[in-house]
């Protein structure tokens, strides 16, 4: 709260967009916020039970994944970019050619 009693919201703004929010990641490791994502990530797909493949925004969707990205992500990283920039060695995104979204694989 301010003098006035009023609340204050912060907003975490990485300046420079994206590339300087990833060249703020090690590139050998995970940050502990990482690992919860990923670790968020895996389990949501070990418990996907649709004939369907998950989707990006099927992740999106998750609570406990939302947490996380809220966490890590700047508003101006998506989750997609993430995953391809960060666990692109352990999994793969695919456009679906039915709907266009980014399934998994």
């Amino acid at each position: 709260r301010d003098e006035t009693g009023q609340g204050e919201i912060r907003l975490r703004v990485v300046a420079g967009g994206s590339e300087a929010f990833f060249e703020g990641l090690s590139e050998d490791s995970f940050s502990a916020e990482e690992e919860a994502l990923r670790d968020a990530i895996f389990d949501f797909l070990a418990s996907w039970t649709s004939d369907d493949l998950a989707t990006v925004a099927d992740l999106s969707a998750d609570a406990a994944i939302k947490r996380c990205c809220s966490a890590l992500i700047p508003p101006e990283v998506g989750l997609d970019e993430w995953l391809e920039r960060r666990v692109g060695g352990e999994l793969e995104l695919q456009r679906d050619g039915k709907f266009g979204q980014q399934v998994i694989h």
